[in-house]
């Protein structure tokens, strides 16, 4: 199984694709079975906040990466962590860091990666910052190792506990079943690292708008409030089956993402075949990207497409209608982000879980603003703040 998942293609793609979907399904993704687990990292974020963020303006920090990464880290290694664990904020910072050299320097060398054959090495790793990318993928992939040689040593092949026993465990039917070949070791840390991006990084930036869009629009917050006051008791957190009446926070939540378009060019495609589209010719094997947030912004398909406006996803009658033509959060096609189900259920309870306990309001005096770094092409996160949050229970 070599190769990862988002930078592949092909058959090793394919393969990938279908051994992460068949496992992650078995462990609960988009499953009620999932609930308990992201409601215990949701109530130990709270908590948090409400310890140390209560009354004055404070960041929406690390601790956010820490309480999502959680829920993932436990299905692919059946482990998590206190949302203080040196481990895990240093491995959160290295992620947020690398993310920031990827879409920063680094880009037009994704986008022409031919410069990379052209450049001398000084400009790849001063400049650029390559140095810092090798530095920092080398000190995780150190601990993935070590979680690795963990599950080789307690694997119990009639009882797999997560993702990683069902990599060893598919391995073990090869033709080397006593040892990791080296080849095997790289393939599995470049899974759980694409793993760890794709099911932390955006869902956590995703968070991270919500909170600016409920500051800058208090009137809707309001009516988040009372949907959620009139389901809920303050007793328990929101769950899954509170859902159905909920659809005005739902549809909040969906307009966070249609706003916010965290991937303003989606995820990379690649033609098949040699294709003629709107009179252009694209040979096969050109990268294509899509352009989400053109869609996103487009007022054929949006009333308002410049204004966070929830009843864009609302019906007439005031009920979800969250299957919009032209609403593409988790990229289209065969490249669909693979946890999709997983991402929707977790903004719905984290955010949930939020609103329920604070009112999020901008320090005195400030203009809270959505405008972002044009810079950022792969990964659209708002500008850093300060929010005030105030109990409401």
């Amino acid at each position: 199984m070599p190769g990862s998942i988002i930078n592949s293609h092909g058959s090793v793609w394919a393969e990938n694709r279908r051994f992460m979907l068949r496992h992650l399904r078995d462990l609960g993704m988009g499953k009620t079975a999932l609930e308990g687990s992201i409601q215990q990292e949701a109530e130990m974020l709270v908590d948090h906040l409400d310890k140390t963020c209560v009354g004055k303006p404070a960041v929406m920090d690390v601790f956010f990466n820490c309480a999502v990464v959680n829920v993932i880290w436990q299905m692919l290694a059946n482990k998590r962590y206190g949302l203080n664990d040196e481990v895990m904020v240093r491995y959160c910072t290295r992620i947020e860091e690398e993310m920031a050299i990827v879409q920063g320097p680094m880009f037009l060398v994704d986008v022409f990666p031919w410069l990379a054959k052209l450049l001398p090495s000084i400009i790849i790793n001063k400049v650029l910052q390559a140095e810092i990318l090798y530095r920092n993928r080398d000190e995780i992939y150190l601990m993935f190792k070590q979680v690795i040689d963990d599950h080789m040593a307690t694997l119990d092949p009639n009882n797999p506990r997560d993702v990683i026993d069902q990599l060893l465990l598919e391995r073990a039917h090869r033709d080397a079943p006593d040892y990791l070949t080296p080849e095997d070791e790289l393939d599995f840390k470049s899974i759980m690292g694409d793993m760890f991006f794709a099911g932390s990084e955006t869902t956590t930036t995703t968070l991270r708008w919500m909170i600016l869009y409920m500051a800058i629009n208090p009137e809707i917050q309001a009516k988040v409030h009372k949907c959620l006051d009139e389901v809920v008791p303050k007793d328990r957190l929101p769950s899954l089956n509170d859902r159905n009446q909920l659809q005005y926070v739902d549809a909040v939540l969906l307009e966070v993402l249609r706003v916010s378009s965290l991937a303003p060019i989606s995820l990379l495609h690649a033609t098949t075949a040699d294709v003629t589209f709107e009179g252009y010719d694209i040979p096969k094997g050109t990268v294509v990207l899509a352009c989400a947030e053109m869609c996103h912004r487009d007022p054929a398909y949006w009333k308002h497409p410049d204004q966070f406006y929830p009843e864009h996803f609302l019906d007439n009658e005031g009920k979800l209608d969250g299957k919009k033509e032209g609403f593409l959060p988790f990229s289209i096609g065969r490249r669909q982000c693979l946890g999709e189900s997983l991402a929707r259920m977790e903004l719905y309870l984290f955010s949930t879980a939020i609103l329920q306990r604070f009112t999020i309001e901008p320090p005195e005096g400030v203009v809270l603003s959505t405008e972002t770094d044009p810079s950022q092409m792969l990964l659209r996160a708002p500008k850093p703040y300060e929010v005030v949050l105030k109990r409401r229970m």
